[in-house]
């Protein structure tokens, strides 16, 4: 099931919409876009059924998709899951990137801590963009969420 499969077509779409774009967010907080960052990027939007086009037009409209939160712990989690794995995606953590990851960690309904307890559990558990269900289970298992 997608990230959004419980809900209708309209809030599906700005569900996947804002979490799109919060990823660009996190991935221009450091003032350049690795390849690295966009490969991820597009690799989750793949996830959800979403192209390249879309992804991009995101990108075009930034200022335009309104923050949407998930009503579901699974969906928080797996938004802030792919948050972090986005400011890792280059191999570098940037103070702007924790800072933006921060921000949507406490929208999301989160204590700020677990932005340092993802990065963490996700360094000793896998190697960025290699990932699997099963090491995120794990990993939420592990941090008591």
């Amino acid at each position: 099931m997608s990230l959004f499969g419980l809900f209708g077509p309209k809030v599906k779409k700005e569900l996947l919409d804002s979490h799109l774009k919060n990823l660009w967010e996190v991935a221009m907080s450091d003032g350049h876009i690795d390849d690295r960052e966009v490969n991820l990027l597009l690799k989750i939007a793949k996830r959800h059924g979403v192209g390249r086009g879309r992804v991009n037009k995101i990108k075009g409209k930034m200022d335009a998709i309104e923050f949407f939160k998930p009503d579901n712990d699974k969906e928080r989690f797996d938004q802030m899951y792919d948050l972090v794995m986005m400011m890792m995606a280059d191999s570098e953590i940037d103070e702007n990137e924790m800072r933006v990851c921060n921000k949507y960690a406490e929208k999301l309904g989160f204590d700020k801590r677990i932005v340092d307890d993802l990065v963490v559990s996700i360094s000793s558990n896998i190697t960025v963009g290699n990932d699997s269900e099963e090491t995120k289970e794990r990993i939420k298992h592990m941090l008591k969420l």
